[in-house]
């Protein structure tokens, strides 16, 4: 399957060793000291480490605990990296103090892929007829400028460089190898393990093999007898994608998960993302000297080829349009290009296209509802690696078959002037890797492992004589509730930064937490413990009645709940950076039903307020008897002159549709002065699939005011008009009352 000799093998392990050397250039002190260090020790970056760390030292097999107690959830929503996780945990002791042992090993794994990524990209280089000590170098600069660096900040699992040039090894090697169908099985099991590290990979490979495939369907005219080792690719492409989905559908519990998550088709890659530096200090000169327009959209999209390769990119689009007027239209499908490389450059192409969502502008979305997993992964500038690692192996291969051409020219008299060119391209490539990796370094938040992965705060607590046995999770306060897609719960950055430092060090799970693609039952019945006072708390009767929860507040402001609790509870720790407080459940339920018995006496009244937008169309559905209305964008709910100043409340229900990709945003005008406006997810006030948002107006005497949908369409319905100060109460002829637009059922 592999080209064997000694310049190959000798000029391999040079690129194996410069590779380690550079990664101890750069990594040395988080090589040798790998247990101390985090990446990333907030966000997503402390949240990936934990899924796995807590998974390997208090979980068991592919269900995480850690979050979202009392449910729980599969490991792989947690981002947790299964395989990884599962292997370590036959190694690892469920000691805490061994917290360590496992960051240093995502640690290692991390830095150790560029060392691999290197070799692939030199094999790639020499599969590519370029010269295999020529291609020393560049196979290293490639492997270092590689967008996945970046992941090492917080996404470790999507941090495997490699991955990608090996797939295309792979893919290639179904033309070299003697046995086209073990190629695909082996190629099949590899896709799919890592498939069980982050699903993106098994995303990757299948757009990338699906476009080589399409691609050649596409050249001879659908003729797939035409096509050499057509089912084996076919094999390797459906093969991994039809276990992975085979696993999900018996392993996933949860028939409600998002369908449409945020971001698809606004995470994408662009010119910019791609072809301009994004890494300072070379961002910061080209946009501020050069080009200032040219502002990645979204670091998503991230998929930077280098100086290099950029100007290369240029020169080719000109060379190509130069042949185009001469009507060489077949060098679009047939370019004179090695066969590894000739295979990938077109789909590399489309894989870039893709990720720039061309697809979706020239109206092509609506597929995505025929291919419902597509939907899953909304990061579609991702996608734009693979066109990377094509595009920066095409441009070496050029460079040395343009170094070749000169040196023949006038037996060789050109040799030393096309040498200082290729040596000036060469360190200008290394010069731009160079900054990639000091510029994500740059960003890793140091040494903190042991501190953060240890028995470091149970110790603290048990000093100050709490006992864990006594508690059944942590409930962070404010409450951080992400990865539903629809509603997010995102004020507790500290808080859930030190409940998930507390969780791993007392083996606690936690109340809420930030997982992705969360079942919206999970996500309605865990927020309702911090909602409206008089919303169900059925989350409530799932907990342990025996054992107390730990609520773990920080200096961050909290809701009207959240601070309901911590009063009703008592305070047993406290430091300067959070306290913790005991409750037990009953004591929460004995409030929430003292407040009940309060809103009864309230039911003697009968009031509405309700207001009825004639710019809305009427929808079929209802909502507990009243009718619901679309509402699209630059719609009002509200447009009005005031006679008087005063602070008003509208409040209004909102269906969250998990084929949606996003909940509407609004915005509040006066005489078309802006006052606030963005999202309407922040609210935990769900129920029965609808949310509750209530904004605070305060109205200025004879001038218009406007609230207004600003972006997206949504069902809507009650929307209620009422004074601050005011307690509005509705009995409805079926019985149902509502205080404040709050349903008392």
């Amino acid at each position: 399957m592999f080209q064997s000799n000694k310049h190959v093998f000798l000029s391999s392990l040079v690129v194996l060793l410069l590779a380690v050397a550079v990664c101890f250039r750069f990594f040395g002190e988080m090589i040798l000291l790998p247990n101390e260090f985090l990446f990333g020790a907030e966000g997503d970056g402390l949240k990936n480490y934990f899924s796995v760390a807590y998974q390997v030292i208090h979980g068991d097999g592919m269900w995480f605990k850690g979050m979202l107690y009392p449910y729980g959830d599969n490991i792989i929503f947690a981002d947790g990296q299964p395989l990884l996780t599962k292997i370590l945990s036959w190694f690892i002791e469920p000691d805490v103090n061994n917290g360590t042992q496992i960051i240093g090993i995502m640690n290692l794994l991390m830095i150790g892929s560029l060392a691999i990524t290197a070799w692939c990209l030199h094999r790639l280089l020499v599969w590519n007829y370029v010269n295999p000590w020529f291609a020393v170098p560049f196979a290293l600069t490639i492997a270092f400028l590689s967008p996945q660096v970046a992941r090492f900040i917080g996404h470790y699992a999507l941090g495997y460089a490699f991955f990608i040039p090996m797939t295309w090894l792979f893919i290639a090697s179904f033309s070299r190898a003697k046995w086209p169908w073990l190629v695909a099985f082996i190629t099949s099991i590899v896709v799919l393990l890592f498939g069980f590290l982050h699903p993106y990979y098994l995303f990757l490979f299948v757009i990338f093999l699906g476009a080589v495939i399409g691609l050649e369907l596409l050249i001879n005219k659908f003729n797939w007898k035409a096509i050499d080792q057509f089912f084996p690719k076919v094999f390797a492409v459906i093969v991994p994608l039809v276990l992975f989905m085979i696993y999900q559908k018996i392993a996933d519990v949860y028939t409600d998960r998002p369908t449409s998550p945020a971001g698809i088709f606004s995470l994408m890659a662009s010119f910019q993302s791609v072809f301009v530096p994004v890494a300072d200090p070379f961002r910061n000169l080209f946009h501020n000297y050069f080009f200032r327009i040219f502002i990645p959209t979204s670091w998503e999209g991230n998929a930077y080829v280098g100086m290099v390769a950029s100007f290369t990119a240029f020169v080719s689009v000109l060379a190509f349009g130069k042949r185009a007027l001469k009507r060489r239209w077949k060098i679009l499908t047939h370019p004179v290009l090695p066969p590894a490389l000739k295979m990938a450059f077109i789909p590399g192409v489309i894989a870039l296209l893709f990720s720039m969502g061309v697809f979706h502008n020239l109206g092509l979305y609506w597929l995505s509802d025929f291919v419902a997993p597509l939907k899953q992964f909304r990061s579609l500038g991702r996608v734009a690696w693979i066109f990377y690692y094509v595009f920066s192996v095409w441009t070496a291969y050029h460079l040395y078959a343009l170094w070749r051409h000169f040196r023949g020219v006038r037996q060789g008299r050109y040799t030393y002037h096309i040498s200082v060119i290729v040596a000036l391209c060469a360190f200008l490539w290394m010069l731009d890797a160079i900054v990639n990796i000091k510029y994500n370094k740059s960003q890793m938040a140091g040494r903190s492992a042991r501190e953060m992965f240890s028995d470091n705060y149970v110790s603290q607590w048990q000093a100050a004589g709490v006992n864990i046995q006594e508690y059944q999770a942590i409930l962070p306060l404010p409450m951080a509730l992400i990865g539903s897609e629809k509603i997010g719960l995102e004020i507790g950055h500290k808080s859930l930064l030190y409940a998930m430092k507390g969780s791993f060090s007392s083996g606690l799970p936690m109340i809420g937490g930030a997982m992705s693609r969360t079942s919206l039952g999970v996500t309605e019945k865990t927020a309702q413990l911090v909602a409206d006072s008089l919303f169900p708390r059925p989350i409530l009767d799932e907990l342990d009645q025996e054992k107390k929860l730990l609520l773990l507040q920080s200096d961050e402001p909290l809701n009207l709940e959240e601070q309901r609790l911590i009063d009703h509870s008592t305070l047993i720790f406290k430091n300067e950076q959070y306290s913790l407080h005991a409750i037990s459940v009953a004591d929460i339920k004995s409030m929430y039903e003292q407040i009940r018995a309060s809103a009864d006496s309230l039911i003697t009244q009968n009031n509405d307020h309700y207001l009825y937008p004639s710019s809305l169309k009427s929808n079929d559905e209802s909502l507990w008897g009243a009718p619901t209305f679309e509402a699209k964008p630059l719609d009002h709910l509200l447009d009005s002159v005031f006679d008087t100043s005063t602070n008003y409340v509208l409040s209004y229900w909102v269906k969250v549709d998990p084929d949606k990709e996003l909940l509407p945003n609004r915005v509040y005008s006066i005489d078309r002065e802006w006052k606030t406006g963005g999202g309407i997810g922040s609210s935990p006030n769900l129920r029965d699939g609808w949310l509750l948002c209530s904004e605070n107006l305060a109205t200025e005497s004879g001038k218009r005011h406007t609230f207004t949908i600003h972006a997206r369409s949504g069902i809507i319905s009650r929307v209620q008009l009422r004074k601050a100060d005011e307690t509005v109460v509705h009995s409805q002829a079926d019985g149902v009352v509502f205080i404040n637009n709050v349903p008392l059922k």
